[in-house]
């Protein structure tokens, strides 16, 4: 009994050897960094789906508020002008601007003047003007309200803007960045292609939505024989 209780003594003594701590060690390594690596993962899948979500909504809202409006252009009387006026002030392939009536008092429906652009920092931007005079021929304030509707448009995107004829027919903006007055004459509808980018590293890929708009109030029909 003695010899036994001495064996175990010096076995309690003795602890772990090198060799059972650098095995420990190295399952601790391993394992901890198969955790990181995990985590990592988790994380960055994450970030892109949250970042592929708001590309989404970020383009969702926009195309919304493009559409709603651009479908509301209608031709107008303008003050101190003899001839009706188009609906399209000017019409380039970042920009545009026209007459629609929308978000008018019932009682007192005026037309607005509103303008989309995209600024420096790939904003959409928009722009609304009121209409100072009650019934037509129609004024227009100088002073305006803007507000952002769409935000993270990369450079380099497809142009937001392009319009289209009663035929179907696009009409091409030329050079001086805006169509001439003849082709606004004879704008009917408007493709509309928005992209937007969160993520400026760009390991998420864009989203690009698209949508034709045609302009009820002009009353050309869009339905082809």
């Amino acid at each position: 009994m003695r010899r036994v209780r001495a064996v175990l003594r010096q076995r309690g003594d003795a602890g772990v050897t090198i060799t059972e701590l650098i095995v420990t060690m190295a399952l601790l390594s391993v394992v901890t960094t198969l955790i990181l690596v995990m985590v990592t993962t988790v994380a960055r899948n994450f970030t892109h789906e949250r970042t592929a979500t708001d590309n989404a909504m970020n383009a969702s809202n926009g195309m919304n508020e493009l559409t709603r409006v651009i479908r509301s252009g209608t031709a107008l009387q303008l003050t101190g002008v003899a001839e009706q006026q188009p609906p399209f002030v000017s019409a380039g392939t970042n920009s545009v601007q026209m007459y629609v009536y929308i978000d008018a008092d019932s009682a007192n429906p005026r037309p607005l003047k509103v303008q989309f652009s995209i600024d420096s920092a790939g904003r959409v931007r928009e722009t609304r003007w009121l209409a100072t005079t009650s019934k037509s021929p129609w004024t227009f304030s100088t002073s305006s309200s803007v507000r952002t509707i769409a935000r993270s448009v990369p450079a380099g995107a497809p142009q937001l803007f392009r319009y289209y004829d009663a035929g179907g027919d696009e009409l091409t903006v030329p050079d001086t960045g805006t169509l001439t007055a003849a082709q606004i004459d004879l704008v009917a509808s408007v493709q509309i292609s928005l992209t937007v980018q969160s993520d400026t590293s760009s390991r998420v890929d864009p989203v690009t939505l698209q949508n034709t708009v045609g302009i009820p109030n002009l009353g050309v029909s869009r339905i082809k024989p």
